[in-house]
């Protein structure tokens, strides 16, 4: 799995401006980026499967041989001849590439539930400002209509 960071950054960045677009993308940006996180994990776990099998049948080749040869070795001399195996040492680099791709994944997800926050913010930030502006032109208005009323009564019209 291949994260471009340069999508992800589109896909995280918006604008104020254009905040209501922003929130109604947030959900399916967020699951999105929650399925590959979900997948990369997926690929680590089949990875290391891979690699306990392929550990385990070079082990076995290689007593094998020692056997039909005669020599005997020893447990940890077997495991170093093992992890120096071309075989085990790529799907090694296997494991290490996938949880690569799981870290930045789930680093992907994880910005999400940050801009999710942001725009929950950001949301009650404006949602207070117009309430002010509310309260404001009512205020205004209640007092030009207390001061309407005071020129009635003074006989000002």
């Amino acid at each position: 799995m291949d994260l471009d960071p340069e999508e992800l950054k589109r896909d995280l960045s918006f604008s104020q401006a254009d905040i209501d677009t922003a929130m109604y993308e947030q959900a399916s940006l967020s699951a999105h980026y929650g399925v590959l996180a979900a997948q990369a994990q997926q690929a680590v776990s089949r990875s290391k499967v891979r690699l306990k099998t392929i550990v385990a049948r070079v082990s076995k080749e290689m007593r094998a041989n020692y056997a039909i040869k005669g020599t005997k070795i020893t447990e940890n001399q077997l495991n170093n001849e093992v992890a120096a195996d071309s075989r085990v040492a790529a799907v090694e680099m296997e494991v290490v590439n996938a949880q690569y791709d799981a870290d930045m994944a789930r680093s992907a997800f994880e910005a999400f539930k940050q801009r999710r926050d942001m725009l929950v913010q950001i949301s009650k930030t404006r949602l207070e400002e117009y309430r002010g502006e509310l309260r404001t032109v009512v205020t205004d208005n209640v007092n030009d209509l207390k001061q309407r009323a005071l020129d009635i009564a003074k006989g000002d019209k």
